[in-house]
């Protein structure tokens, strides 16, 4: 496992200024992170799900990945969004 911390310093930032934004729209996209590589996705994902345990349900992440049926992954999505509200 490499480039965690590359991957917490952009991520950090990022969930401070959500959590002192105040209450996030219901069902929002608040961030996107892009990676190039399935793999670095899923890392991404997983460091930010440490870092966010704290703040569930309000925030929540998701990946991803291009060149997969992203109707297939829809239902995953909302009730991930539902969760949040």
């Amino acid at each position: 496992k490499t480039g965690t911390g590359k991957t917490i310093a952009f991520l950090l930032p990022t969930i401070e200024r959500l959590v002192h934004s105040g209450g996030p729209p219901q069902a929002a996209i608040l961030a996107v992170a892009i990676s190039p590589t399935r793999e670095l996705a899923s890392q991404i994902r997983e460091e930010c799900e440490l870092l966010i345990r704290f703040h569930k349900p309000r925030l929540s992440s998701l990946v991803v990945f291009g060149g997969t049926d992203v109707y297939a992954r829809r239902q995953p999505a909302r009730l991930a969004l539902r969760r949040m509200t």
